[in-house]
């Protein structure tokens, strides 16, 4: 009932190539790794038209119930590994590629992420802290760059 992927592949020709990839670990350069916390924000970017729609239905109280951005706050302790793909921390993954900006701030490293699901938009602001943030820093700056030739 079930066809192999190398029976698809012969039935379509020589030239088809599999329709997934594969993950191997084998394939990421591990820069750093530690004890951290990660601390997510979420916030759900509302519509212009349910902020107005919401306002105009119930006044202030229906846009504070139905209109206003919603935050989301979470943590997690366990292990911090920067590779040059992406940061895990905690068992969860955060690809380089959706990554729009990070800062160092005193004791933590702020990242931004902007993630679009079903025309709804997300922001979403990841704190990473650790004992050494000068070095998850500078490993950061490293493996993001890794890729460039020069």
């Amino acid at each position: 009932m079930f066809a192999s992927i190398s029976t698809i592949l012969l039935l379509l020709g020589s030239d088809a190539k599999p329709l997934r990839e594969v993950y191997s670990i084998d394939k990421e350069k591990a820069y750093f790794k530690s004890e951290g916390e990660v601390f997510v924000k979420r916030t759900e970017h509302r519509g212009a038209g349910r902020k107005i729609g919401s306002w105009l239905a119930a006044g202030p109280i229906g846009y504070v119930a139905l209109g206003r951005d919603k935050t989301r706050k979470s943590k997690a302790k366990g292990t911090l590994v920067v590779t040059d793909k992406a940061i895990y921390c905690a068992g969860n993954v955060y690809p380089y590629d959706t990554v729009l900006a990070f800062t160092r701030k005193r004791k933590s490293i702020l990242l931004l992420f902007e993630k679009s699901f079903n025309e709804q938009r997300f922001s979403i602001t990841l704190e990473l802290r650790t004992r050494d943030i000068k070095e998850l820093f500078k490993t950061l700056e490293i493996s993001r760059m890794s890729h460039i030739k020069f």
